[in-house]
């Protein structure tokens, strides 16, 4: 009998499981467990990684409350050290910075705790995103002439509007994205 051993229960005949089917159903929660683990071990710098175009609407959403909840003009800026930052336009009063990486937003909160400023070297920014003013469509001529330069921040009014703009953006290994947004509801237009 050996391994093939049947295991009983001291109470009757009552069937039970051999060391074979034990052995068996051990190694399939072994070998599963093995491909969930695998699956679930993604890089995670890559893990970390938002996409740029998904934080900036969320900035325009957090900027649009925050303008109409303080009745105040809100100023979204590209900060070059991967980050959104959300301020009161009159005040220059910081409300709030939305990170590309996750792991570098920890990073500046524990040294922000700190009272002090990560080393900013250390967490390299790949990403580029420009503003750029859309100018209105005018039928006939006009005087006007708009520069075609990036501006450095937009700005979202107490009434939910904002400059007309489109950004641009650029990451390294990734297609070139460029959203045009409408001033009326800070949405990306379709």
């Amino acid at each position: 009998m050996g391994i093939f051993m049947k295991f009983s229960v001291a109470i009757g005949n009552k069937k039970a499981f051999t060391i074979v089917e034990l052995l068996l159903v051990v190694a399939l929660i072994a070998l599963f467990a093995g491909i969930i683990a695998s699956a679930v071990a993604i890089n995670s710098s890559t893990f970390s990684a938002r996409a740029p175009d998904r934080v900036f609407l969320n900035a325009l959403k957090r900027a649009r409350f925050e303008a109409s909840s303080r009745g105040r003009e809100i100023s979204i800026t590209f900060d070059n050290r991967g980050f959104l930052l959300l301020s009161d336009s009159e005040t220059s009063e910081e409300i709030c910075r939305l990170f590309l990486k996750s792991d570098v937003q920890k990073i500046w909160e524990s040294a922000s705790k700190g009272g002090s400023e990560p080393d900013w070297s250390k967490y390299p920014n790949r990403v580029e995103m420009n503003f750029y003013i859309v100018p209105p469509r005018v039928i006939g001529s006009t005087t006007r002439e708009y520069s075609e330069m990036p501006v450095r921040r937009l700005r979202m009014s107490p009434n939910t509007s904002m400059t007309p703009s489109k950004l641009e953006i650029r990451e390294e290994g990734c297609p070139d994205i460029t959203l045009e947004l409408d001033p009326f509801c800070a949405a990306e237009k379709i």
